[in-house]
């Protein structure tokens, strides 16, 4: 049986490497929130990533992503 860990130790928080993950979005207004919050809802620490939407559309893409906690490029 798989066993999920939902707890993560201060040792392994102090440790976590620090990245970066790139969306790349093109008019995605109806599907970039789930994303954006799919992603930040990481069992990671949040000081050790950031979430980067790179936009070049037409349409509200950019706007919701920030709202939601990203960073728009």
């Amino acid at each position: 049986k798989e066993r999920v860990i939902h707890h993560v130790s201060q040792e392994l928080k102090n440790e976590a490497t620090h990245f970066m993950v790139f969306v790349p979005a093109f008019n995605e207004q109806e599907v970039i929130l789930n994303s954006v919050r799919s992603l930040l809802a990481q069992n990671y620490p949040a000081d050790k990533f950031k979430l980067l939407v790179v936009f070049n559309g037409t349409d509200h893409t950019g706007d919701i992503a920030k709202e939601a906690g990203a960073t728009v490029l």
